[in-house]
């Protein structure tokens, strides 16, 4: 894990991010400026970092298998609803 928190820590945590997502099917968009993208070197670079990090190669670790309760099911008819605000007055 060290050799990717030193990348992300290398002082493009955001960029580092928003390509780590896009990897994985997540449009992140370019980083506000004055922030620039990671050019091809850094990308590569960062790609092979994520396939030599352990938990990366762990299946346990696909995101597929990330359960986040209160969306992986619809909601009961009995579950409160959120309240609306009244706009009518």
């Amino acid at each position: 894990m060290m050799p990717f928190m030193n990348f992300l820590d290398a002082g493009k945590f955001v960029q580092s991010i928003k390509y780590g997502c896009e990897l994985n099917g997540l449009a992140a968009g370019p980083p506000r400026a004055p922030l620039q993208a990671l050019d091809g070197e850094e990308k590569a670079r960062f790609q092979a970092i994520v396939a030599e990090t352990p938990a990366h190669r762990s299946p346990a670790s696909s995101r597929h298998e990330i359960s986040v309760p209160h969306l992986d099911r619809p909601a009961s008819p009995s579950a409160p609803q959120p309240s609306q605000p009244d706009h009518t007055r």
